[in-house]
């Protein structure tokens, strides 16, 4: 077996057990947790395939908003898709229809929409929603660290993909800005 099949049978080992747990009355207190996590599957689908199917309606309809905007800025256009979606939940799509340089394109899809997307989309709304209230600060702390090491992630990716340190600065620019206010 390959290293991801035993990934997997562990899993599912884990959520058989969660679901016999859950069956039996909860007598070893995996039974809650497997439910909540069934419960949270329908609204994440739903939000991704959403995305991604509307990736390319969306491209039309913002970029004559976003690219106009973007040029100003001297940035590519795929730099907002990479900004306010994660990779997965069309970002990557959204990020290749609005890129003018295919480099950056891909770059904005995999690496920004990855690091800061996905934080923006996906990390603080759900994770905010399934957190007790009580652990909501930790949580928040937790995401305010990790947007002062952004920048760092995302200049490591953009020199790897290709870009030159100048080049990958100035295209971040937006989401530097972003962070700084999310902060």
């Amino acid at each position: 077996m390959s290293p991801h099949e035993i990934l997997i049978a562990i899993m599912a080992a884990f959520a058989v057990l969660g679901a016999l747990d859950r069956i039996f009355g909860n007598r070893i207190g995996l039974g809650p947790e497997f439910e909540n996590g069934i419960l949270s599957l329908g609204s994440l689908a739903l939000s991704m395939v959403g995305i991604i199917s509307l990736a390319p309606v969306l491209a039309g309809l913002l970029r004559p908003v976003v690219v106009p905007v973007y040029r100003v800025l001297g940035a590519d256009p795929a730099m907002f898709a990479g900004t306010i979606l994660a990779n997965d939940m069309g970002g990557y799509q959204l990020a290749k229809e609005l890129a003018e340089d295919p480099l950056l394109g891909s770059y904005a899809g995999l690496v920004a929409a990855s690091i800061f997307g996905c934080t923006l989309v996906f990390t603080i709304p759900v994770g905010m929603g399934m957190i007790p209230k009580a652990d909501r600060p930790f949580f928040a702390k937790g995401i305010m660290l990790g947007l002062v090491a952004m920048p760092v992630g995302l200049a490591a990716g953009g020199l790897l993909s290709g870009l030159s340190v100048v080049q990958c600065l100035h295209q971040n620019l937006p989401i530097f800005a972003l962070a700084v206010l999310l902060l």
